[in-house]
């Protein structure tokens, strides 16, 4: 990004940031990824290192929020508790502008509602909004939490109603996606997620919170 705003190589910049930590999600992109452009600029002016601090009010004005909204969804299932049916609807709150207003409600669908647990049938239709509120855009999972919630909301309400809230691990493993997904460099062969859950469940430390 800033190579390419200041029409330099890639070789003549020089990303400093902690380690195990990643540089280039939600925050540097979107009407978000001003500052990093105006710091470049100001200190190539100066010579001397610049270091930008949004105030509050800024931070409001000048960066990209989450999309807030409302989500929708029904789930189908046997009496067994296996899943057949998914239909998930959202209408997030995109704010006054678009930015990664379009992209998020795919996100939402794919990752989300369609991330975790394997449904024969499924049905998603994401609706970004205009709004006369502040701008949002990619933040912190950027669509994935919304369709999560929703989805798990109804998997407990669903054990409650079908299994009585006796079996819910069998329930959820049972439909639980493990990882069949084809990388471009590699086959997945786990999320570790399904793992956890079965550590939890042989610790007995989960089954009195559900």
């Amino acid at each position: 990004m800033v190579a390419y705003a200041f029409d330099l190589p890639e070789s003549k910049v020089r990303v400093r940031n902690p380690p195990y930590l990643g540089g280039d999600f939600g925050v540097r992109i979107g009407i978000s990824g001003k500052a990093e452009l105006l710091a470049a600029a100001l200190s190539m002016k100066a010579l001397r290192p610049v270091k930008m601090v949004y105030s509050r009010e800024e931070d409001f004005i000048a960066s990209d929020t989450r999309h807030g909204g409302y989500m929708h969804a029904r789930l189908g299932a046997k009496k067994d508790g296996t899943f057949v049916a998914l239909d998930t609807a959202a209408k997030l709150n995109t704010g006054a502008y678009c930015t990664f207003g379009v992209e998020l409600p795919a996100v939402c669908g794919v990752c989300g509602t369609a991330g975790t647990y394997h449904i024969p049938y499924m049905r998603y239709m994401g609706y970004p909004v205009y709004t006369n509120q502040q701008t949002a855009g990619a933040f912190r999972s950027f669509g994935t939490p919304h369709g999560t919630a929703v989805v798990e909301a109804c998997v407990v309400a669903l054990n409650r109603k079908i299994l009585a809230g006796t079996n819910y691990f069998h329930a959820v493993l049972t439909d639980m996606i493990y990882a069949r997904i084809l990388s471009l460099s590699r086959k997945q062969s786990s999320y570790s997620y399904c793992q956890s859950l079965h550590r939890c469940e042989k610790q007995n430390r989960c089954k009195s919170c559900i």
